[in-house]
């Protein structure tokens, strides 16, 4: 994609969206990159647990996140509420279970807005754990 990740402009940027990168080898040479990111948009993109947990680790400022239909899983939905202290999360069709709403519920007092539509491991049990959050 020719992007420079190390300097310039896009090591300020505040809001990151992108959608439908398939070379997560782009997204590695990000991590580090971005710590004053708020909100960072990867639908679509080539996520997994241990990019997340790169990405969380590196922007701890992060506020709003979308990653929706990611491989994301329930460990890195743990380690993103680890270092981040999120208002806005959307997890639309991931691979989650309840697992990952209970560590929400309990590690994200600030969350406002969450989408966990179409995540096929979410039962009626895990979103009742959530529902006095929002």
């Amino acid at each position: 994609l020719g992007l420079e990740w190390g300097g310039g402009v896009l090591s300020r940027l505040t809001c990151l969206r992108m959608s439908a990168l398939s070379h997560s080898a782009v997204l590695e040479g990000a991590v580090g990159s971005w710590g004053q990111l708020r909100a960072l948009g990867l639908r679509s993109c080539a996520v997994d647990d241990t990019l997340l947990s790169s990405f969380a680790a590196a922007s701890p400022f992060l506020q709003s996140v979308d990653l929706s239909n990611t491989q994301i899983g329930d460990s890195g939905v743990s380690m993103l509420l680890v270092h981040c202290d999120l208002k806005e999360l959307a997890l639309r069709g991931c691979n989650i279970t309840d697992d990952s709403l209970h560590s929400i519920a309990l590690g994200a007092p600030h969350l406002q807005v969450l989408d966990v539509g179409w995540c096929k491991g979410i039962t009626d049990k895990g979103i009742s754990t959530v529902q006095g959050l929002l």
